[in-house]
């Protein structure tokens, strides 16, 4: 029996040039997360009240929504730390001490991972800061969790939180370096009066001049306390609040609406870190309380786009801009996250930190590309290999 074979040449040339625009995307060199290489640019606000740009070199982007980075099966790089210690009494400057629990800092992410899903008002997932209402050993049982770095300089700071409508705590987000250096936005459960919708936060620079008023802002007469009412209620949804930390002016935002603006001589000279706390010691100028239920505020993410204090990054981060391909630019902020924050963020005090909008490995550097996007293709490649193998046998 005669088998007639058809050219090899023909079958090559008929399945090649079918899988070849294929082939020539498989092989192209896998993109870079290089476009933020030159920075993160926002907005913020001018000591004239103008909008104005500004470009931050760090990132630091946390999603306690969809992360437990406090789990067993978390296997990130750390950023955040639960703290744990205790103030007596005279210390915290109340009837009842202060014992800050890490069990209080409590994980609860959404079921779904999938990347567009949304919580809701009425949803409590994110990491929930317990104040517990059983006072123990003479002390309220608090929670508290600060950045592992401690390099953060001028910056804009971000929280998203839902606020606890239970009397009595203090839920505070802070920049910290001592306390004569000290940038706060805290709620004062006590003060909500929801007869006349009256929800105020107290926004505080803490200064050598409130510490020698007894740390006491609203005495120091330096113009680093405002209080302001919100025009929402802050137990019922989350809201973002934030704190532009820049060299001559501290700006204090709750959902992008300029609450208060703070300069002079109390603007913190050095780098520190961030801070989330939900505390209780009695105090009736201040935290009030003890609860009379335990008292939960919830927090969704936290984002910093900052520039080190640390030299040795600063210096890092100017010769990355320098050193960028053509392609680089200043990432613009549109209210997402840049990086991805299952990661664990990139703040590692260290390193290569300037992440881009694709996906981020957490430690501090960027990725050619994401795994999944890497095994993809290889798993295609390894298809089309394949069928052209059998193509090819078949012809033959």
């Amino acid at each position: 029996m005669h088998i007639t074979r058809r050219p090899l040449a023909t079958t090559s040339v008929s399945w090649v040039s079918l899988l070849w625009p294929l082939l020539l995307f498989l092989l192209h060199p896998l993109p870079t997360a290089a476009d933020c290489e030159c920075g993160y640019s926002t907005t913020t606000t001018t000591s004239g009240g103008a909008e104005s740009d500004i470009v931050f070199s760090e990132l630091l982007e946390s999603d306690f929504t969809r992360v437990d980075y406090f789990g067993d099966d978390y296997k990130g790089p750390q950023r955040w730390a639960r703290q744990a210690f205790d103030k007596t009494a005279s210390t915290a400057r109340g009837p009842f001490g202060e014992a800050y629990v890490t069990g209080n800092a409590r994980s609860d992410i959404i079921a779904t991972t999938a990347k567009n899903s949304k919580i809701s008002n009425n949803d409590n997932c994110g990491l929930q800061l317990v104040v517990g209402s059983k006072v123990v050993d003479g002390m309220v049982q608090n929670a508290e969790i600060a950045t592992m770095g401690q390099d953060y300089f001028h910056g804009t700071y971000r929280v998203g939180l839902k606020v606890t409508d239970v009397p009595g705590t203090c839920t505070a987000f802070f920049w910290y370096f001592n306390d004569t250096q000290e940038i706060d936005i805290e709620f004062l459960s006590h003060e909500f009066n929801r007869t006349n919708n009256s929800y105020p936060v107290n926004l505080v620079l803490q200064t050598a001049q409130s510490r020698a008023a007894g740390y006491d802002a609203s005495r120091s007469d330096t113009g680093t306390f405002q209080k302001r009412e919100l025009p929402f209620d802050p137990t019922a949804g989350f809201h973002e609040y934030r704190i532009d930390f820049l060299a001559d002016r501290v700006v204090f935002y709750a959902d992008g609406t300029v609450l208060a603006a703070m300069a002079g001589d109390g603007i913190p000279s050095v780098g520190g870190n961030l801070l989330l706390s939900h505390w209780s010691n009695g105090n009736p100028g201040w935290s009030a309380g003890p609860p009379a239920a335990d008292a939960r505020s919830v927090v969704s993410y936290v984002k910093a786009y900052y520039n080190s204090s640390n030299a040795t990054r600063g210096k890092e981060a100017r010769s990355r801009c320098e050193r960028a391909p053509a392609g680089a630019r200043r990432c613009r902020d549109r209210g997402g996250f840049f990086s991805d924050p299952g990661s664990g963020g990139s703040d590692n005090g260290g390193g290569d930190n300037a992440n881009g909008q694709g996906n981020n490995n957490g430690d501090g550097h960027r990725n050619a590309a994401s795994p999944s996007v890497a095994m993809g293709r290889m798993g295609a490649l390894a298809l089309v290999v394949a069928l052209g193998a059998a193509i090819c046998i078949v012809g033959l």
